[in-house]
């Protein structure tokens, strides 16, 4: 690690915008799998479950998607906001980035409040024996949680590297 705190070096644990951009991509991945799976269920096909989908096998889609919404939970509270409140107050962050933080925070929040809201139908994915359209809703549900907080992440990560 160097000593030199400037933005543009994600390896500062002062500015630590590259646990913004771990979120981001993580998510990005979940997401593209997500969206596999969707096409597999949607053709009537079985999802192979040796299969790899964003980091999951088929074998474990249902659980691991019942769990999305708590993980955006966890993540977004214990990574994203604190490392977006340490890059707002960053002496070397542009004005416009520290006078974000405020907004950020709220849209990260808003963020969880929704995917706290989205667990009932995200998890109808793990009925025993759920039908099609179900699962499509569920993985919809998913797929559109993912988005917001995708969106959130590439804006934050925009205004920071601008």
């Amino acid at each position: 690690m160097t000593n030199d705190n400037h933005i543009g070096n994600v390896e500062t644990t002062n500015f630590p915008i590259h646990r913004i951009q771990e979120a981001h991509d993580s998510w990005r991945q979940v997401y593209e799998g997500l969206q596999l799976i969707e096409s597999h269920v949607e053709a009537g096909e079985r999802v192979p479950p040796d299969s790899t989908f964003g980091g999951m096998l088929g074998c474990e889609w249902q659980p691991r998607l019942a769990e999305l919404p708590e993980r955006l939970i966890v993540n977004l509270s214990t990574r994203v906001l604190p490392a977006l409140q340490a890059c707002c107050r960053h002496p070397d962050a542009k004005l416009e980035f520290r006078t974000t933080e405020h907004s950020g925070v709220l849209q990260v929040k808003a963020r969880m409040t929704e995917a706290a809201q989205a667990r009932s139908q995200v998890s109808n994915a793990l009925t025993s024996r759920p039908q099609r359209w179900t699962q499509l809703s569920a993985l919809r549900a998913g797929k559109g949680l993912l988005a917001g907080v995708l969106m959130t992440l590439d804006d934050i990560l925009t205004i920071a590297r601008s």
